[in-house]
C-alpha cells in the first residue's frame, strides 16, 4: 500500500489497454495500492474488453477514445497496449503533456521505433521487467557479495505453451527473450563492466496462436509483424573488463509447459581461473513461487535455498509510482537506457539470423 503522501502527488493515471489481460492486472494493482478509482482513466479500443473491465471495476473513468482521455489531463500513462504500437502511443501522450510513463516490456519492437523515442526527453520512463522484483534475485546478489563472485557462464530455458492461450501475442524473440537476457546482464553488471555484446541466433516459425483466436483478430491490424517466430535459440557473447561470458538462451511459445529457468555459473572474483565455484538456478512462477538454489560446483552439495511468493507486479508498479511522486528511483526499475539496450540486442540477434 502506498503512503497517502505519495498518492496525493500522483494526479490522474491513464491505463492504455485497460481491458486486456495485463491491463486488468494493473488496474487491480493500482486499486490495491491505494489509488482512488476516480483517479484512474481506462482506455481500450476493444468495446467488449472495455465493458468487461468496467463491470469488474465500475468506479473508474472509461473511454474508447484516447483523445478524450487525454483531455482529462492525466499526469502518468501506463502503456499496456500491444508492443508494436508503444512508440505511437507514447509519442501521442508525450505531445499532450504526459512526461511520466510505465511501459510493459518490450519498450518497442524495432530499432527504428527506438530511434523515434530517443528524440523525446524520456527521463521518467520505466519498462516492466517483473523478475527484478523477485526476492530471490536480491538473495542471489547478497550471496555474490558475501562470496566475492563473478559470472563466468549463463544459460536459460524460458517460455510456455501459448497454443492453449486465448489471446494473441507477438514474436517470441521480442516478447520472451528480453526476460532472461535482462536478468543475466543485470547479474553480470553487479561487479563487472560490460564492454560489448555480440550475438548469433536461430529462429523457428511454427504457429503458436490458437486458430480460434486469429479468426477473431487480424494480427497485422494489432501491429504485429506478419511472420512471427515461435522459438529462439541465441548465443550472447558478453565481453567484460575481466572475461568473455557466453550466455545461451532458448525461449519458446511452443514448450510442453511453462519453464522460466536461468542458470548461472560463478567463479571467485580474485581468482585467475574461471573454474566454477558455485552454480545458481533461478526458477520463476512455478507453483505460485520463485525458487533460488545454489550449490557448490565442486562437490555438488546445495548451500542455499530461497523462496519468494510476493506480488512482483504490484511491487514494481508501486516502485515506479513512488519515483513519479518524487522519490529516488528504485535500482530494480528498468529505465529508458536499459530498456533501449535490450531492444537493440534482441534486434541484433534477429539480424544475425538473416
Amino acid at each position: 500500500m502506498l503512503d497517502k503522501k505519495v498518492v496525493n502527488k500522483l494526479g490522474r493515471i491513464l491505463v492504455l489497454g485497460a481491458g486486456g489481460y495485463m491491463g486488468r492486472n494493473y488496474i487491480n494493482s493500482l486499486l490495491q495500492s491505494g489509488i482512488d478509482g476516480k483517479s484512474i482513466v481506462g482506455v481500450d479500443t476493444n468495446t467488449g474488453n472495455l465493458q468487461k473491465v468496467a463491470a469488474a471495476y465500475p468506479n473508474l473513468i472509461y473511454t474508447k477514445n484516447i483523445q478524450e482521455a487525454l483531455r482529462l489531463k492525466p499526469e502518468i500513462a501506463l502503456v499496456i497496449v500491444n508492443s508494436p504500437i508503444h512508440r505511437a502511443v507514447i509519442e501521442q501522450c508525450y505531445e499532450s503533456g504526459i512526461k511520466k510513463f510505465f511501459v510493459e516490456k518490450p519498450l518497442v519492437y524495432t530499432i527504428d521505433q527506438l530511434q523515434g523515442l530517443r528524440k523525446l526527453n524520456l527521463k521518467n520512463l520505466y519498462t516492466g521487467y517483473l523478475i527484478n522484483f523477485s526476492g530471490i534475485v536480491e538473495d542471489l546478489f547478497q550471496f555474490m557479495r558475501e562470496e566475492n563472485l563473478i559470472v563466468v557462464q549463463a544459460r536459460s530455458l524460458w517460455g510456455k505453451n501459448w497454443c492453449a492461450a486465448d489471446r494473441p501475442m507477438g514474436g517470441d524473440a521480442e516478447e520472451e527473450m528480453p526476460h532472461p537476457l535482462a536478468l543475466i546482464l543485470s547479474v553480470i553488471g553487479r561487479n563487472q563492466k560490460i564492454i560489448g555484446v555480440e550475438s548469433f541466433a536461430r529462429f523457428t516459425y511454427v504457429p503458436y496462436i490458437n486458430p480460434l483466436v486469429t479468426e477473431k483478430v487480424e494480427m497485422i491490424d494489432l501491429g504485429f509483424p506478419e511472420k512471427l517466430n515461435d522459438s529462439s535459440l541465441a548465443d550472447f557473447s558478453i565481453r567484460t573488463n575481466r572475461n568473455i561470458i557466453n550466455a545461451h538462451i532458448l525461449t519458446s511459445f511452443n514448450l510442453y509447459e511453462q519453464q522460466r529457468r536461468v542458470e548461472i555459473n560463478f567463479a571467485e572474483h580474485d581468482s585467475n581461473s574461471n573454474f566454477p565455484k558455485f552454480k545458481a538456478c533461478l526458477e520463476f512462477d512455478t507453483d505460485g513461487k520463485d525458487l533460488l538454489r545454489i550449490k557448490n560446483a565442486q562437490n555438488d552439495e546445495e548451500v542455499l535455498t530461497r523462496e519468494f511468493k510476493g506480488n512482483k507486479l504490484r511491487e514494481q508498479l508501486e516502485a515506479a509510482l513512488k519515483t513519479f511522486a518524487g522519490e529516488d528511483a528504485d535500482p530494480r526499475l528498468v529505465g529508458f537506457k536499459q530498456a533501449s539496450r535490450l531492444v537493440r540486442l534482441i534486434q541484433e540477434s534477429i539480424e544475425s539470423a538473416n
